[in-house]
């Protein structure tokens, strides 16, 4: 039991918790704020606002299995390091509110895109940090990013009551983002040379090992 605690109070634990609040607690926020956004922002039809918002929601969850496919062969480090400057620069695109629906559903399109695509890139590097404690470890992580849910339509609503826009909001999910590039960037060269290898690829012989238990 004590072993399965000390996940609790561990660095790397939190630093995936972190990416996890960006890319699937994103993805929460933003998929239930989008019927609001389409809605007040661009005047669609609430009996419509489904089509606009099914195919940008789609996008992210077949994204989150390549994502993790992806960073099996190139390292979910150097994944997350691409995908989170991505998500900054169509957040701060998003966040000049462009005046055509189909422009912004373009922008969120490659949002959800990179946050499904971080989703399996976060979890193709949990169990490689955490062998023996992979169920705790991923427990906490996967309720980190659930809560952080509800922390972009929060800033949402406030910047659009304080502010009269949304700019606010997604501004918010950018300085998120670029925390998490910058707190990857301080780790990796640590997590490099320790438990995972260039990149963030798995070590020879945890491939060897998923080869050998039939895994893959």
């Amino acid at each position: 039991l004590g072993e399965y605690l000390k996940v609790l109070v561990n660095r790397d634990a939190w630093v995936f918790s972190l990416m996890y609040m960006v890319t699937f607690g994103g993805y929460i926020g933003l998929t239930t704020f989008l019927p609001t956004l389409f809605y007040s922002q661009y005047g669609i039809a609430k009996e419509n606002v489904g089509q606009y918002a099914a195919v940008i929601i789609v996008m992210a969850s077949v994204l989150r299995i390549l994502g993790g496919a992806f960073a099996d062969r190139i390292g979910g480090v150097r994944m997350l390091l691409v995908l989170c400057v991505v998500i900054v620069g169509v957040t701060v695109t998003a966040a000049t509110i462009p005046e055509s629906v189909l422009v912004m559903v373009g922008i969120l399109i490659v949002c959800f895109s990179a946050m499904g695509a971080g989703n399996g890139a976060v979890f193709q590097l949990v169990p490689l940090r955490f062998r023996t404690t992979t169920a705790v470890a991923s427990s906490l992580v996967g309720e980190m990013g659930g809560l952080a849910g509800a922390f972009l339509p929060s800033v949402m609503g406030v910047g659009k009551e304080l502010a009269g826009s949304y700019a606010p909001g997604f501004i918010s999910g950018a300085v998120l983002s670029a925390t998490v590039l910058v707190v990857l960037l301080a780790v990796m060269r640590q997590w490099t040379t320790t438990w995972v290898g260039a990149g963030g690829r798995a070590l020879l012989e945890d491939a060897g090992r998923v080869r050998q238990e039939g895994l893959v």
